[in-house]
């Protein structure tokens, strides 16, 4: 498993793609989540479960929820998700 790390948008949201060859057929997910899932800011992509749900899928996208909906619309047009997880904590 491979992923990238990158910063998108005016919050500077990270967004890591994660690639899973050793999976066959399967579903392209979309992981929308807040820091109690997973810090990507200083994990890079390692920590939390994304990488846990990565391990599962062929492509597994996972967004920090600070992009706004016109954000998040235009990834979901871009990488066509068959599967979206949207986990967000509200204290």
């Amino acid at each position: 498993m491979k992923y990238d790390w990158r910063d998108l948008g005016p919050n500077n949201a990270p967004f890591v793609y994660y690639t899973n060859n050793s999976v066959n057929g399967g579903k392209r997910v979309l992981l929308i989540m807040d820091s109690y899932f997973t810090d990507l800011s200083s994990n890079v992509g390692e920590g939390g479960v994304a990488p846990l749900l990565a391990e599962n899928v062929p492509e597994l996208i996972a967004i920090w929820y600070a992009y706004d909906v016109e954000q998040i619309n235009a990834l979901m047009d871009v990488f066509e998700p068959y599967v979206v997880i949207m986990k967000r904590v509200l204290l």
